[in-house]
C-alpha cells in the first residue's frame, strides 16, 4: 500500500490511453514515456471551492493503483 498526500478527491473515470507526450508518475515519480500505456484517473476535487475542480493523475500500469 503506497501513502501519497492527496486532497479529497472523488474518482470519476480511469483509462489506459497511450502517452502522447512525457508524463511523471504519480506513484513512483518516474518518467512515463511517450507512447507507453499508463493508467489516467479523472477526479473532482472535493476539496476546492470551486464546485466543478476536475483533476487527473496518471501513473505506471505496473504501478500500484493510488487510493483515491
Amino acid at each position: 500500500m503506497t501513502s501519497i498526500d492527496l486532497p479529497l478527491i472523488t474518482k470519476l473515470s480511469e483509462t489506459t490511453p497511450r502517452a502522447r507526450k512525457e508524463y511523471s508518475c504519480l506513484i513512483c515519480g518516474q518518467k512515463i514515456k511517450l507512447g507507453e500505456r499508463h493508467q489516467k484517473f479523472v477526479c473532482l476535487d472535493d476539496d476546492s471551492l470551486d464546485p466543478n475542480k476536475f483533476r487527473s493523475f496518471r501513473s505506471h500500469i505496473m504501478c500500484p493503483e493510488p487510493e483515491l
